[in-house]
């Protein structure tokens, strides 16, 4: 008589089991959800990302490369695309994925890692727009801007940190009104007077 209870008992364990298992399935399968648009413009974000940072491991990374150097250009090409179509991504097209450091940094390596191109009418049109449309701030694009001028023309005209790297470590008064109007069209104020070095 013990053992029929035991079997009973152990016959009704398993069933308690199996269609709490059953339960914890439909819901699993009833709250997924259907990927959307958003989600497939955070995947092809973190693809770019990916893709930029991977060819910079230590293992595979030479600058001069020439797989490296194609990889680094359609990352950009990638990028100006998306951004021309969809706009510079904002923490609301981001979503939930916000905070994940491949989505959240989105696409400022590539845009630094491309500083020659920052000159391009196209391009500088391109971000200019995005600022005033209020999906990037300017404090950022003017870090991509001032890459360009330091490097490419050995000077800063946006005074951020890459001065470091020219010859006066400021901006220079010579280029005072070249760099007031760069600034104002960002909708920045222009730099304070102290900021400006001679030659």
């Amino acid at each position: 008589m013990k053992i029929k209870i035991k079997i009973l008992l152990y016959l009704f364990i398993l069933f308690f089991v199996s269609c709490s298992t059953m339960k914890e399935r439909q819901r699993i399968v009833s709250t997924t959800q259907k990927m959307t648009l958003n989600d497939s413009l955070v995947m092809e974000i973190h693809a770019i990302f990916t893709l930029d940072q991977g060819i910079r491991d230590t293992a595979v990374w030479d600058s001069k490369s020439k797989v490296v150097q194609s990889i680094d250009s359609v990352c950009f090409v990638r990028t100006i695309d998306f951004i021309k179509k969809y706009g510079w991504p904002t923490r609301e097209l981001k979503g939930k994925y916000a905070d994940y450091e491949p989505v959240s940094f989105a696409f400022v390596p590539v845009m630094l890692h491309h500083p020659n191109r920052m000159i391009e009418p196209e391009i500088h049109e391109l971000l200019v727009k995005q600022v005033r449309e209020g999906k990037l701030k300017a404090e950022t694009v003017i870090i991509f801007f001032d890459k360009y001028w330091v490097f490419c023309k050995g000077k800063s005209l946006y005074n951020t940190g890459f001065k470091v790297f020219t010859r006066a470590k400021g901006v220079l008064k010579s280029d005072k009104e070249l760099s007031d109007s760069l600034m104002r069209e960002l909708g920045l104020d222009v730099l304070p007077d102290s900021v400006f070095v001679e030659q």
